[in-house]
């Protein structure tokens, strides 16, 4: 039996409702006659209803009503990037993006933001995305909610705290991603079912990609690393993917948005050239965040345990010798508050053979890759 996935509860004021026994779902005719049917195994219940006309069959209504739905609200990260990133290894700088890369025209008609929430909607598994970006940019090239932000990824990763504590329910899973890859909707509902649902009642979830270089086409520049699917199996070469699913409640949020610019700042160098200037500035961040704790009566440890498991993952990944489940380990005591390491599982990690989910675009030559993927073929 397929497993049921509630994310959360959707709202919906004044509407006109249909109902019949006869039928399997209900239909909620919002204002401005806008349609939408819904399976009747989602409808939560009614939390307030008001007839004002109509019959028991059809009734105008005051009302709020609550749904339970199995899509997964999903946020994607479209802020600008003014300065191109660190360049990558044998590239020439000239060849790296900068500026706001969703906003890159395609073959579709599309931005790229754009193509990437058509295809998210075809999948049928999100809610409709909420991306992250300038009003100004995106406003008049995406059909989505766009949260104006501008700024560095500091800033953008504050104002997605600040909505993941206004708007959800920090329970539930939410889905993160960023507007520069370009899966397909058949590549996200195929890693969705066989890499999350699996699993999906963790607190934290993402997939690695297994492949060789070579494999990657313009993207073999981007830095790799070695493990152990498990204890004794043959060595994998993996790359980062680009999209996570996580309980806003379980985790660290503030301090993982400070690592990862701090991650970002040195982003496409070799890992042995970035991780002693990231550990020395993760110092600083934790050494800061102990100071906070202290102020609410916790135990200043994180500045300790953290390095430790930040160095035990790099020495594992170096010398080749770590596993999937000790890389799990190792995040999971990084990022997730230590209350919420029993029970579920903490950190969860797919290795996945979905290409485009380690294929950011970060270069012109990615780009043109793209383009020339979408682009009829000329016999």
């Amino acid at each position: 039996m397929q497993q049921e996935r509630q994310q959360g509860v959707r709202l919906v004021p004044s509407a006109t409702l249909t109902l019949s026994p006869l039928q399997s779902s209900i239909r909620i005719e919002s204002i401005g006659d806008e349609t939408h049917p819904f399976p009747l195994w989602e409808l939560e219940g009614v939390l307030a209803f008001f007839p004002i006309n109509g019959s028991h069959s059809r009734a105008t209504t005051l009302l709020v009503i609550a749904l339970k739905t199995n899509r997964l609200p999903i946020l994607i990260l479209a802020g600008s990037d003014q300065r191109s990133g660190p360049v990558g290894p044998g590239l020439d700088a000239k060849a790296m993006l900068s500026g706001f890369k969703g906003a890159l025209p395609l073959p579709s008609g599309n931005c790229l933001a754009a193509e990437l929430i058509e295809r998210l909607r075809q999948t049928e598994r999100f809610e409709d995305p909420i991306l992250f970006g300038p009003n100004s940019v995106y406003g008049g090239l995406v059909d989505c909610e766009v949260i104006d932000v501008e700024g560095s990824l500091a800033v953008t990763l504050s104002r997605v705290l600040g909505l993941l504590r206004e708007r959800f329910d920090r329970t539930q899973p939410v889905a993160v991603t960023t507007c520069d890859i370009l899966p397909t909707a058949a590549e996200f509902s195929d890693l969705l079912e066989t890499g999350y649902d699996p699993q999906n009642d963790c607190q934290f979830w993402w997939q690695i990609i297994a492949a060789e270089p070579e494999e990657l086409g313009a993207s073999e520049w981007k830095p790799n690393y070695v493990l152990q699917p498990a204890p004794g199996a043959a060595l994998q070469t993996v790359y980062p993917g680009h999209l996570v699913i996580l309980r806003p409640e379980a985790l660290r949020l503030e301090l993982l948005n400070r690592l990862l610019v701090v991650a970002y700042r040195y982003r496409n160098r070799p890992l042995h050239k970035r991780f002693l200037p990231m550990l020395f500035r993760g110092l600083g961040l934790l050494m800061r965040q102990d100071l906070e704790n202290l102020g609410r009566l916790q135990l200043p440890i994180l500045t300790c345990s953290i390095p430790w498991h930040i160095l035990r993952a790099y020495l594992g990944i170096r010398n080749r010798t770590l596993s999937l489940s000790e890389f799990e380990r190792h995040l999971a005591r990084t990022v997730v508050h230590r209350r919420f390491r029993s029970g579920r599982k903490p950190f969860a990690i797919t290795i996945s053979r979905s290409l485009s989910f380690a294929k950011d675009i970060d270069t012109l030559a990615e780009l043109q890759e793209v383009v020339a993927a979408q682009s009829p073929v000329v016999p």
